[in-house]
């Protein structure tokens, strides 16, 4: 009959408290650090209100847009606005205009 002898040594009784430390580390680290941390937690915030603001500012020029654009429909047509774009459009003005085009 075979018999087994334990062999003691000083670090058997580290060996699971260093995996467990080495283990909460990883998580610690992740939970800061990862994909879903803290960190980037902040980070979507501000993306989020940069894209706020960004959504604010087109829905402005969409609806300058849209106001532009009703001057066009309706079967009236302001001679001025009609004017104006065609000559955007095309980059023409008379010999004694002054064009200031704003954007």
């Amino acid at each position: 009959m075979a018999t087994r002898q334990k062999f003691n040594s000083r670090f058997t009784g580290l060996a699971i408290p260093i995996v467990c430390l080495i283990i909460l580390g990883y998580f610690g680290f992740s939970a800061f650090q990862g994909n879903l941390g803290v960190k980037s937690r902040s980070m979507m915030d501000r993306q989020s209100l940069d894209l706020q603001f960004d959504l604010t500012r087109l829905r402005q020029e969409r609806m300058e847009l849209q106001r532009r654009v009703a001057l066009l429909r309706d079967g009236l047509v302001e001679k001025d606005m009609l004017d104006q774009q065609a000559r955007y459009m095309l980059n023409l003005a008379k010999a004694n205009e002054l064009v200031i085009f704003k954007e």
